[in-house]
């Protein structure tokens, strides 16, 4: 729409009509502008729109276009301030960014103030719902970054770690993590309570089944079944726990040598001074009803007599029928 003429009368209610002679915009003795239709183009010899400011009426923000296809709204000069976003009058901000670049979204209630490694905060009412953080690495370097409220929250850093930290407080810098819950190391593993060392990170944790076969050190063991399925074992970090029921079977031959059971699910640490401990509970296949015994590497075990650790009293399979054992294992893998 364009204009054609200029103001027709200079009553208290002044206007601008079209080419049509239609009153197209009114200025009340308010100085209130009122358009009534078409569209409005800015077109001052800086190609902004200045707001003024409150106190003195002196332009403060602007709108603009820096180029021909951005539109840009800014604050005037270098002054410090923030644009704020109010869904209607008196509601309250919804939505600011500061001199700092900081975003605060506000569903409702007071708006938290950013501290200042806070990125983004989104909050619903007066409780911080989530921060975004550049946390640093307290050396000054940036690049960490964090998503948490006041009661905990999480960080990412440039090392590849991950901390989980609550009771987080105003004055913590991030990076210190005075509240540190549970670290996930860099090459992988998790840590707790500020614990930083590798070795100390629980890396793995596994449940499943495995398969205990029979034989005989020197061979020519014969039952009516030499494997067993349906042992169960966990492995915490290092560490495993496997136990097994046999069931009845029958041994027609013992073999000669000791004893054998394999089939761990893991190899055992070879080590002069690390064994692994065997604890059964029904033995009788065994020639000596008491046996206990050992893991000493690979993945079987010895069976020996109660206080005998070698394998020159090794216990030997016993022939006889409806015989069982139940065993379990505790060793440290390799």
């Amino acid at each position: 729409m364009a204009l054609t003429t200029t103001p027709i009368e200079l009553s208290s209610t002044p206007s601008i009509v079209d080419g049509g002679n239609a009153t197209a915009i009114t200025i009340d003795s308010s100085e209130n502008i009122s358009i009534n239709s078409g569209d409005v183009t800015l077109a001052t010899a800086s190609k902004r729109y200045y707001v003024p400011r409150a106190s003195d009426a002196a332009a403060t923000g602007s709108l603009y276009s820096p180029t021909d296809s951005d539109i840009r709204l800014s604050g005037a000069g270098s002054s410090v301030g923030e644009l704020q976003f109010e869904p209607s009058s008196g509601s309250g901000v919804s939505m600011s960014i500061n001199s700092s670049g900081v975003v605060s979204l506000t569903k409702t209630g007071s708006q938290f103030t950013p501290l200042s490694y806070d990125q983004l905060v989104i909050q619903n009412g007066d409780a911080t719902g989530i921060r975004i953080i550049d946390s640093g690495d307290g050396g000054g370097n940036g690049g960490h970054c964090g998503v948490g409220n006041d009661n905990g929250n999480l960080q990412l850093s440039t090392a590849g770690v991950m901390l989980f930290d609550t009771g987080f407080e105003a004055t913590d810098q991030v990076y210190n993590g005075r509240h540190e819950r549970m670290r996930i190391q860099s090459g992988g593993g998790i840590s707790f309570n500020g614990d930083t060392a590798a070795a100390n990170a629980l890396d793995d944790y596994e449940e499943g089944t495995w398969t205990a076969t029979l034989s005989s050190s020197g061979g020519s063991f014969a039952a009516s079944a030499t494997s067993f399925t349906g042992g169960t074992y966990t492995k915490i970090g290092n560490m495993v726990t496997a136990q097994i029921y046999s069931g009845a079977f029958n041994i027609t031959n013992a073999g000669s040598g000791y004893a054998k059971i394999s089939g761990l699910p893991f190899t055992a640490l070879t080590s002069s001074t690390s064994y692994g401990s065997v604890i059964f509970y029904h033995t009788t296949c065994f020639a000596n009803a008491s046996p206990t015994g050992y893991v000493a590497s690979s993945t079987d075990f010895t069976i020996s007599s109660i206080g005998d650790q070698s394998t020159t009293n090794a216990q030997s399979w016993k022939v006889a029928n409806s015989v069982y054992f139940m065993v379990q294992v505790q060793y440290t893998t390799a």
